[in-house]
């Protein structure tokens, strides 16, 4: 595998970078302390971890945490876009230009912490990012989606991001529960006879053979 893309370390060496980014850490995520992620990552022991849905970095902030001992590098795809909860009528969600600010928060979160080094944020959709992981032949022994709930989204990710396994990887991920989440991941596991394992009635577990 050739993909060679900055860490967060990497991009904030510069002090004008880092003048851009947020005072505070603000670390927030969604069910993003779950016991699931340590058992996935023993059960994989990665050396490539794929995040597709980032947001603040709650999760991958846990992901680095319980992968450390095996230095899995992490890709976070996401495209940090405005969120109508994350602003309010004065758009401190936005810069003057109109641009979210949610990215420099997910970069600031990281600043000081030895996972920087092995954090790579991209900045992308999830489609045009499985289809560059794919072009430079990128596999990972571990992925996890938390992004779109809509069917036809989810789909795809399950879909797209499958392929990009490692032998005997596993892809997971949030909002089981979810209509278009559910009937996206079944669907899939369906067309490809994979078991499906679920946990805590929120997290959905596929392997590759």
């Amino acid at each position: 595998m050739s993909f060679n893309v900055p860490t967060i370390a990497d991009l904030i060496r510069d002090r004008r970078a880092r003048a851009l980014l947020p005072k505070n850490v603000d670390l927030q995520g969604w069910n993003a302390d779950n016991k699931v992620f340590d058992d996935l990552v023993e059960r994989t022991k990665p050396k490539v971890i794929l995040e597709v849905g980032s947001w603040k970095g709650a999760s991958t902030a846990h992901l680095a945490k319980v992968s450390e001992k095996f230095g899995s590098h992490i890709y976070c795809v996401d495209p940090w876009l405005w969120l109508r909860q994350e602003d309010d009528e004065n758009g401190s969600g936005r810069d003057l230009l109109g641009t979210p600010l949610i990215y420099n928060q997910f970069i600031r979160n990281f600043v000081g912490t030895g996972a920087a080094s092995r954090i790579h944020p991209l900045r992308n959709t999830s489609m045009a990012m499985a289809n560059i992981f794919n072009a430079r032949d990128v596999r990972a022994e571990l992925i996890y989606i938390d992004g779109p709930h809509e069917y036809d989204e989810a789909y795809m990710d399950v879909k797209h991001y499958s392929r990009l396994l490692a032998p005997g990887g596993i892809i997971f991920g949030d909002d089981w529960p979810l209509r278009g989440v559910f009937a996206a991941v079944v669907r899939y596991s369906t067309e490809n006879n994979l078991g499906v394992e679920t946990v805590d009635g929120q997290f959905w577990i596929l392997r590759k053979p």
